[in-house]
């Protein structure tokens, strides 16, 4: 007999177990000959974007001390001998609830939901494994996306390096009162920015921002943990210079706030939806602009951080010297023209800045400007004329259309310029209503070529 080809073979199974189920099981109640309910969609993303409920380190166990702020919500855990330490960190930890609640307006941290103390408990370890560290606890029945947080600290960290070890991992307990789902990328340069600001110790948040400037084609907040040492108050000191009229941190406690939310209790994951990034979109709309075109006026600003600083850019950014100065990728004199450069790639919210040399240049100099990347994200790009002082004197931003993956343009009357940066971002967006998300890692970083030449 001729063997059934492997379809109708599959056809001839699925025909027979259609059978068996119309006939019911042995002992179930007769199948009804009414067609079945149809299923619509799930009322929920079958893949939330969230993090996962009750991440991070366990908690650990009591040890022989305690001690608790009779004033804010905070208790420091530690062994018999740590008498003296404890309460020098439950000092420096009630002024970091203080700046927290009183300047950066954020609301009192969600209590415990197992274990603890009721309130914030920071344990003094050996060795954690990293300066600090914080687990979140299984949020209880809330009417928000609410999670208690405890932290883990280094009992051998000392002045500054405690400061703001405390100083972060309480940021991230506040934060998390507001918004327990949201991506670890945006708690951890949250927490670094709030932490620079409410401590006298900039240095140890410096090396993340040093680090961004060192690598600025990667994420202006890298996917990680809400711990990520390499969280960089970058953006948001830039936002609250360029968009804040309060005090300072209160922009971004602002989007926290308004980026509240409830996941249902069906989910298997915190939802996440809007995240902090597109609590920035609605209010880059209700500011008459896009997150696009922030992207891009930070991507220029950030050339003029630290050493570079010109006065226009960053607010008081010439006291972080070498640490802030930008990485360029090239720097070609105006007599090596026309180059190429198949640039570093980008990831989403990524940079790249190349340099062209005016400085030998014959009179009325011109540039051509070409550059084309990788489907499908979209890529914004400007050429900034900067003066022998290290000033911007003008820009030209590159008009952009969605589908498009390429740009041109010829830039003249750069008398007087010392040369051109040619600045570009990748923002992330794969389609009109596909936007970058904080927590989809790992990221797909995508790349291109640039052409300059003498027209």
């Amino acid at each position: 007999m001729r063997p059934l080809p492997t379809f109708a073979l599959l056809l001839s199974i699925l025909s027979l177990s259609g059978a068996l189920r119309a006939q019911g099981t042995p002992g179930s109640a007769p199948v009804s000959g009414a067609a079945p309910p149809s299923v619509g969609a799930p009322p929920w993303d079958p893949w939330p974007h969230g993090r996962l409920f009750g991440e991070g380190p366990p908690r650990p166990p009591d040890g022989a001390l305690r001690l608790c702020s009779f004033r804010e919500p905070v208790c420091v855990h530690g062994a018999a001998q740590d008498g003296a330490l404890a309460l020098s960190v439950l000092e420096e930890a009630e002024g970091a609830c203080r700046f927290l609640r009183h300047q950066a307006r954020l609301p009192r941290p969600t209590p415990d939901s197992g274990g603890g103390s009721g309130a914030v408990d920071l344990y003094l370890q050996p060795s954690p494994g990293a300066a600090w560290r914080v687990g979140f606890e299984v949020p209880l029945r809330s009417p928000r996306d609410q999670a208690p947080v405890y932290a883990l600290l280094d009992r051998a960290l000392s002045g500054c390096a405690r400061s703001t070890a405390v100083h972060r991992a309480l940021a991230v307990a506040h934060l998390a009162s507001l918004d327990g789902g949201e991506a670890g990328a945006s708690f951890a340069s949250s927490a670094a920015y709030l932490a620079w600001l409410g401590t006298n110790c900039g240095g140890e948040v410096l090396a993340a921002l040093d680090d961004s400037q060192a690598r600025p084609s990667r994420p202006l907040m890298p996917p990680g943990p809400p711990d990520d040492p390499r969280g960089s108050p970058l953006l948001w000191w830039w936002l609250d210079a360029t968009l804040g009229n309060d005090a300072p941190g209160t922009l971004l406690t602002g989007l926290w706030h308004n980026g509240q939310q409830s996941t249902p209790l069906d989910y298997p994951r915190f939802r996440n939806e809007p995240d902090l990034l597109g609590v920035l979109r609605k209010l880059a709309l209700a500011r008459k602009t896009t997150v696009d075109a922030l992207l891009l006026e930070l991507a220029v600003a950030r050339a003029f951080l630290g050493e570079r600083d010109d006065g226009q850019h960053f607010a008081e950014a010439s006291w972080i010297g070498a640490a802030g100065r930008m990485r360029v990728e090239q720097s070609w004199p105006f007599a090596s023209l026309p180059r190429r450069l198949a640039f570093t790639p980008l990831d989403p919210t990524g940079m790249v800045y190349t340099w062209v040399d005016l400085q030998r240049a014959p009179p009325h100099p011109r540039l051509g400007f070409h550059a084309s990347w990788e489907h499908p994200v979209t890529m914004r790009w400007a050429l900034v004329r900067v003066s022998p002082q290290g000033e911007e004197l003008s820009r030209m931003v590159l008009p952009h259309r969605q589908g498009v993956y390429e740009a041109d343009a010829i830039v003249e009357e750069l008398d007087g310029a010392a040369g051109v940066l040619v600045v570009g971002v990748n923002n992330g967006e794969t389609g009109p209503h596909q936007p970058v998300r904080l927590d989809e890692s790992p990221y797909e970083p995508h790349g291109g070529t640039l052409h300059v030449f003498v027209p």
